[in-house]
């Protein structure tokens, strides 16, 4: 039987493996600031979506 040799090359490593780390410390800092800002709500007690329109209507976009 003949089983093919799987060959990695070290330059691959080498590029992507600092990309997939700087990828997935970049996703850990928005998750973990997600986290942190969703407990907080704002001073107005109104949603993202009631702000967007009142600021849509202050400038007169409809």
């Amino acid at each position: 039987m003949y089983y093919p040799m799987f060959y990695i090359d070290p330059l691959y490593i080498i590029l992507v493996g600092p990309a997939l780390i700087f990828t997935g410390w970049a996703q850990w800092k928005v998750t973990s600031t997600y986290k942190k800002w969703r407990q907080y709500g704002n001073s107005q007690g109104m949603t993202g979506a009631q702000v967007a329109r009142y600021m849509m209507e202050q400038n007169d976009i409809y």
